[in-house]
């Protein structure tokens, strides 16, 4: 009884402090875009909008090549598809009290028999910045710190 009670203060403290988001303030959406198919691959086009439904801007963590880091999604069958880059570190993106932004994320799709009628959702990891850059970056590398708010879902057909 007593770790779960110190677990739960610690928790209590370290969250607010690395500046975590509150969900419930944001969302994240997703539509479907168009397939294109090179080879054996097929990729999917898919916009994710990120809205700030508060009064406040949105100050959050990205990276300046690897922001894909931040996405997750919830079935193994699809993959973000990733890209070079000679330099890469991070940076703060702003979003306006009520205002989304747009992101086009490119998916590979694995190829197998229950391809058909593919269900998925996107996850977003928003790490608020409420400090300096280089304190939120250090925390989220070492513990990794996720926040994520999860879109709505998509079937493939």
């Amino acid at each position: 009884m007593k770790t779960i009670l110190t677990i739960t203060i610690l928790i209590g403290i370290i969250v607010p402090t690395f500046g975590q988001a509150d969900t419930s303030k944001y969302a994240l959406t997703i539509k479907q875009g168009e397939y294109e198919k090179t080879g054996t691959q097929t990729c999917l086009f898919v916009q994710a909008t990120l809205t700030n439904n508060t009064n406040d801007t949105l100050r959050y963590l990205s990276m300046s090549c690897s922001w894909m880091e931040f996405y997750h999604l919830d079935n193994d069958k699809l993959n973000f598809e990733s890209c070079l880059c000679e330099k890469n570190g991070p940076i703060i993106l702003t979003l306006a009290p009520h205002e989304s932004a747009d992101n086009e994320l490119k998916l590979v799709i694995n190829q197998t028999i229950d391809t058909p009628n593919l269900k998925f959702k996107i996850g977003f990891n928003l790490v608020e910045v409420k400090s300096s850059i280089e304190e939120v970056h250090s925390e989220y590398r070492k513990k990794r710190i996720h926040n994520i708010i999860w879109s709505n879902s998509i079937i493939l057909i």
